[in-house]
């Protein structure tokens, strides 16, 4: 008992610290930012090639940090490009084998938003993969939602600012199981502190990616924060009642199928498939009945137990 008072007193100052050094870093950047603004006006406006230089590096800010945010209904590509997507399949009336390509097209000159039905025709491949990797690669992971709604977090905020934040609360969830666990106090209470623990390093986070210009948060919803907050809480959840490493494990691959939903979401090949063929959904219903039907060793069961092989004749 000793020691783990000791060593949350330990982890309690190294949460400390962090928060002041996010603070220093804070204090640190915007004053300097107020203070030499006027100055590198100066020096843009007395030397042509300072201009030069300096809308050079906005033009590759933009280029990094400004994605459009695919879960917006703004964001849609143009009425051209859209005419242009079509036309490249048009379907002018339904059929047996085209009502499913006819009800999207029909559907995107009614109105909705091609990205809408991009991620809402994405989500059954999404829970395909979540199922792929446990039933038949054998990988731990969170519930099915979980994942698809950090692939979609992702997406509205942008890869780089969403890592970031993911680290942040990846981070947040170790510590807070460490500080946690030897507290006597019952289940629930313990994810409460764990969710003000969380809150408090995504603020810092959101501060110091801000003054730092990482990313347009400004422009970010609530909601892929939340979203990513409460994954945050599940981590906890697992992590208090789980060992270290499968807790690792369930994150690790939790986060992995995240980030390929992401670059699923944002390909410009599975949007145009999507769109043009959407009856590559229907692929996936005997997929998921083959799934359902299979009853042998996981692949990674298959590597763990290989070295029993050899006692399989005897």
């Amino acid at each position: 008992m000793t020691q783990r008072i000791a060593a949350s007193r330990i982890l309690a100052r190294l949460l400390y610290s962090h928060f002041f050094a996010t603070l220093v870093l804070t204090i640190g950047v915007a004053v300097p930012a107020n203070a030499s603004a006027q100055s590198a006006n100066d020096a843009i406006a007395q030397s042509p090639s300072m201009l030069f230089i300096a809308t050079s590096r906005s033009s590759l800010s933009r280029l990094i940090f400004d994605k459009n945010d695919l879960t917006l209904s703004s964001n849609t590509p143009d009425q051209n490009f859209i005419r242009q997507l079509l036309a490249r399949r048009r379907v002018e009336q339904p059929g047996i084998f085209t009502f499913f390509a006819w009800w999207v097209q029909d559907s995107i000159l009614a109105g909705i938003s091609l990205n809408t039905i991009v991620l809402i025709l994405l989500l059954p491949f999404l829970s395909t993969v979540v199922v792929f990797t446990r039933v038949v690669i054998g990988l731990p992971s969170l519930e099915m939602l979980v994942p698809i709604a950090l692939s979609y977090a992702l997406v509205a905020t942008g890869i780089l600012l969403g890592g970031i934040i993911l680290a942040s609360i990846v981070i947040a969830s170790l510590i807070a199981r460490m500080l946690l666990r030897a507290v006597p106090i019952m289940f629930f209470p313990k994810r409460s502190l764990s969710m003000l623990l969380l809150s408090l390093f995504v603020f810092a986070t959101l501060t110091v990616s801000i003054k730092l210009g990482i990313g347009n948060i400004a422009t970010v919803s609530i909601f892929p924060i939340l979203i990513m907050t409460l994954l945050g809480d599940s981590l906890v959840s697992i992590q208090l009642h789980k060992s270290m490493r499968e807790a690792t494990t369930i994150t690790l691959v939790t986060i992995a199928i995240g980030v390929l939903g992401f670059f699923l979401a944002t390909s410009n090949t599975v949007r145009d498939l999507l769109i043009l063929y959407p009856e590559t959904v229907l692929i996936l219903i005997p997929i998921n009945i083959v799934m359902g039907r299979y009853f042998g060793l996981r692949l990674f069961e298959l590597l763990r137990f290989r070295s029993f092989k050899q006692y399989g004749s005897e």
